[in-house]
């Protein structure tokens, strides 16, 4: 027979030493108050709450639902009182929790006419709330649980009106708000099931990207409600390391164990609430002494553990603070009589806390070392590339550079609001896709971000040939409803999307699809309901009537719902501008209203050296499209080969008017090596540049030239009054000329110009991990020579001779593992310089030459253990590489090596050359090509 009581504990509150002194310079004692506790102080409740712990946490009062329940209306009186209580008691504050699916007001995610919100909306409405909250204590609270529960037991996130509604962004927005809002104040991520290690891997994934790209996240929560048996303390163990190797903090947030027989998991549904059966509540006259007994053991097997892990675990907070009022009393199963707290319905000690707290003053065990994960890791200290062009001299006060922007920036589209122009550009097999860019005057830009920076907004799996991908941006403001657009072909890898923004700064929306086939489409907003699609289509239905034949098409898109209006398509035009020819490729179709009239503008002849753009006219906005009098408006294929400074294959424009009432274009052109004539021989690829526009006609004849047929594109222009007047926005500066670009990972925010070929499926990269600078860099058995994604971390070359140099430290583990320098045009045409074992297991370095006659070691070296720094120089069509140890001397190794291999003349395609830090391993039991 069991001994059944209700206080099992002679000792009184009073005479308790305090549970939180026990573990003072370990880690903070915490509990979730109610508003019962510190509404009207002093009371019973409130003084056991002194006495006992050192942290608190609001447990529903600073929850959307009770601070804002209807649109601009706060109810602050229970969170003040809160607030109040921890400060006259010196206690660590938590507010918990500003983003949540949960105890949010339906207005959150609805219009007023109930239909759902839209993107822009609830981001608007969230960053309200979240600097309406946090801003009211700023300074006061000192950290937030700023969303809370977004992940599914498999590591993903899990449907809810905020991911649905936003994207798969609105945890890192959430979190850029907050830190907004009190740039002080501590940022938490809190879930439930942390044990589980899927889970844990996929909240972990996300605190390395937030780390990376440089936005605040000091911890993650482990809810951790229990019962006598489970979870396994172990597991809970391993993911608070995880959390530690990541180099943030590891906090318990919602400490129970439940005495009660399991009641979760009768059903599908985890929230679901469960019908009331008497073998869930066998305890209802109170808690048998023997039980208590086994839940102050399981108590101390966690304390224990987090005593193992303080020097990871910043505090400790338990999910109420006495039996009467805990939540497993309704939960999952209403009615039922509960005892997981410290103490009981009468406030008296009960011997869980008993134990923790002498658990707490006599334990003098080990703390624990977070293990290594196995991983093969290579160290990257230090990264440098430097443009060594000869350019033409540039007075930076009345003149402007061309390229407005070098390296690989093909396709470039601009759009402006009021005074601000923002610029994209096409990426191609790259990710993240298609970079933006602001500017004040079109010459200094600061960086935006990615349209495409998701894995839902862009997914390029394994075999996507790195010429494909991203195709030909158009980015447009749009005046009528306040909103940024941006439609793209992702060729081979999803057809076109239009992704939308309020502010191209705070990120882009997920996808829509749009079945606009082929590539290159443009967008046109006629009004407030209507748009319009233009894009590169096949040929008539009458077949295609020579090699290159296509046709511009128009679609209509509603803007209300978002779709392609049924039924809508008309060819704008056939061949192109001059059909009697046979122009080949009229493409990147752009659609404009300029004073009344309609202009269609594409480009034509092929991205190669035919390349030129020409322009159309209409007095309505479906035709017909009359190719005006003077075509092309701009082309560089009526001038010579191997004239100096020349820009080759100019077009794909975009036209937009300035804040000033100038015209101007932005188009794509290449410059190729100086002693190479013609053709693509450049690793720099397609660039943007700008120039003013000239009109010339009156009436029906007006139209725009960029440049007249027969000059060159122009590598230093002046600048317009207003270009000189501009005031430069901050971190603006020219994106041309040769740049110097040096980072020693120095922090753990990663420079975001670092990017990767096609989208990861893992995040294998980090920088400065505990604090200590560097670049780590797993190495994977993905290789260069492959269509996936390997561990190869670079940037755009953006001269055409130039120097760049890495330090490497990793250690080998056999001849298939390799770490170092990578030049890569494509997964056929690309140098390799690294550090791995030669046959017989000796340390050296090797350099890789691969190209149309395959891959072959152009030459090997020993050198010692340790450090390595290689480095590339390359002039023009010419490279050499080089490699020294310490502070010893450059050592070249190899001979003068062509650098054609990095042009799209050599590799065929349309993209440039990167450069940048390489690592890879064997599988286990194979080889691979390095």
């Amino acid at each position: 027979m069991q001994l059944m009581v209700s206080t099992v504990c002679l000792a009184t509150v009073s005479a308790f030493g305090g549970i939180k002194d026990a573990y003072t310079g370990r880690f903070r004692l915490g509990a979730a108050l109610g508003k019962w506790v510190y509404e009207q102080t002093p009371n019973a409740e409130s003084d056991v709450v002194a006495a006992n712990f050192s942290s608190i946490t609001a447990e529903n009062e600073m929850k959307p639902e009770r601070v804002q329940p209807r649109e601009g209306e706060f109810h602050w009186d229970s969170a003040d009182a809160f607030v109040a209580f921890g400060e006259r008691h010196g206690m660590k504050i938590i507010g918990h929790c500003l983003v949540w699916h949960h105890q949010t007001p339906d207005w959150f995610f609805k219009n007023a006419d109930g239909s759902k919100a839209d993107r822009e909306t609830l981001i608007a409405r969230m960053r309200a709330h979240i600097h309406a909250v946090v801003g009211r204590y700023k300074g006061r609270v000192h950290g937030w649980d700023v969303v809370n529960e977004a992940f599914d037991d498999a590591g993903a996130l899990h449907p809810s009106p905020w991911r649905d509604g936003i994207g798969e962004d609105f945890i890192e927005l959430a979190f850029r708000f907050a830190h907004e809002a009190d740039p002080d104040a501590e940022l938490y991520y809190n879930d439930f099931n942390m044990f589980n290690q899927n889970k844990i891997a996929g909240v972990l994934r996300m605190v390395r990207e937030f780390r990376a790209k440089g936005v605040r996240i000091d911890g993650v929560g482990l809810q951790s409600h229990n019962g006598l048996g489970g979870p396994a303390v172990a597991d809970y163990e391993r993911s608070i390391q995880r959390i530690g190797a990541e180099g943030v903090k590891a906090m318990v947030t919602e400490l129970d164990v439940s005495v009660l027989p399991n009641a979760w998991g009768l059903s599908a549904d985890p929230t679901k609430l469960h019908d009331y059966e008497e073998k869930y509540n066998p305890y209802t006259k109170g808690c048998p002494a023997d039980v208590l007994e086994a839940q102050a053991k399981r108590y101390c097997e966690l304390f224990e553990m987090y005593l193992r892990n303080s020097d990871i675990i910043d505090r400790v907070t338990l999910w109420g603070v006495n039996d009467a009022t805990t939540w497993f009393n309704d939960y999952p199963v209403p009615g039922r009589t509960d005892y997981p707290l410290f103490f009981d319905k009468d406030l008296k000690v009960k011997p869980c806390a008993e134990a923790v707290e002498k658990l707490g003053r006599e334990w003098k065990g080990e703390k624990a070392a977070v293990k290594p994960d196995g991983k093969q890791k290579a160290l990257f200290k230090s990264f440098r590339v430097e443009g060594r062009d000869e350019l033409p001299p540039c007075d930076e006060k009345t003149q402007f550079r061309n390229p407005i922007v070098d390296g690989m920036a093909p396709d470039p589209s601009v759009t402006r609001k009021g005074d601000d122009y923002y610029l994209a550009n096409s990426s191609f097999g790259y990710f993240p896709g298609v970079p933006v860019w602001h500017s004040k005057d079109l010459v200094n830009w600061d960086f935006c971000g990615y349209v495409q920076s998701r894995k839902s907004q862009l997914d390029m799996k394994e075999g996507l040939d790195v010429n494909h991908g991203v195709y030909a941006p158009d980015i447009k403001y749009n005046k009528y409803n306040d909103t940024f657009y941006m439609i793209v072909s992702v060729v081979n890898a999803g057809g076109a999307m239009i992704y939308k923004t309020k502010d191209p700064y705070l990120g882009w929306g997920e996808p829509i699809h749009v079945a606009v086939p082929e590539i290159d489409p443009g967008i046109f907003f006629e009004n407030e309901t209507t748009a319009y699609i233009v894009n590169n289509d096949v040929a008539p239905s009458t077949g295609e009537e020579y090699p290159g034949h296509r046709t511009i098409r128009m679609r209509k898109y509603d803007l209300v719902n978002d779709k392609l209006v049924e039924g809508y398509e008309k060819i704008l035009v056939n061949k192109g501008a001059k059909p009697e020819v046979k122009p080949i490729w009229c493409e990147g179709p752009h659609l404009y209203k300029i004073n009344g009239a309609y202009y269609l503008m594409t480009a034509e002849g092929g991205t190669g050296y035919m390349h030129s753009e020409v322009i159309y006219r209409a007095e309505n906005v479906e035709g017909p499209y009359v190719p005006c009098k003077v075509n092309p408006i701009l082309t560089q294929r009526d001038l010579p080969y191997g004239r100096e400074d020349g820009v080759y294959c100019a077009g794909h424009a975009d036209l937009f008017e300035t804040a000033d009432g100038d015209w101007m274009a932005v188009f794509l052109g290449i410059r190729p090596y100086a002693r190479v004539g013609g053709g693509d021989y450049s690793p720099t690829g397609r660039n943007t540049y700008l120039l003013p526009v000239k009109w010339i006609g009156e009436g029906a004849e007006r139209q725009p030239i960029i440049l007249e047929q027969g000059k060159s594109v122009p590598l230093v222009v002046e600048k317009r009054p207003w270009q000189i007047a501009a005031a430069k926005s901050a971190g603006a500066a020219p994106l041309t000329g040769n740049r110097v670009f040096e980072d020693r990972f120095e922090t753990a925010k990663v420079d975001p110009l670092w990017i990767q070929l096609r989208t990861p499926g893992e995040f294998w990269y980090r920088s400065a991990v505990g604090g200590k600078p560097g670049m780590e860099i797993e190495a994977r058995t993905q290789t260069i020579y492959e269509r996936g994604n390997p561990s190869y971390l670079c940037r755009w070359l953006t001269s055409r001779s130039f120097d760049v140099e890495t330090t490497v430290e990793f250690s080998p583990r056999t001849a298939d593992d390799l770490a170092g320098l990578a030049l890569v045009q494509n997964e056929r045409n690309n140098y390799v310089l690294g550090k791995t074992l030669d046959a017989d297991g000796n340390v050296c370095a090797v350099l890789t030459r691969c190209d149309k006659n395959g891959r072959r070691a152009v030459a090997s070296v020993p050198v010692a253990d340790g450090a390595v720094s290689f480095r590339a120089e390359g002039r023009d069509e010419k490279l050499r590489f080089f490699l020294r140890q310490g502070d010893g001397e450059w050592r070249q190794i190899g001979g003068e090596e062509k650098a054609d291999v990095l042009t799209t003349g050599t590799a065929g395609g349309f993209i440039g050359a990167t450069v940048g830090l390489y690592a890879v391993r064997a599988a286990e039991g194979e080889a691979v090509q390095k």
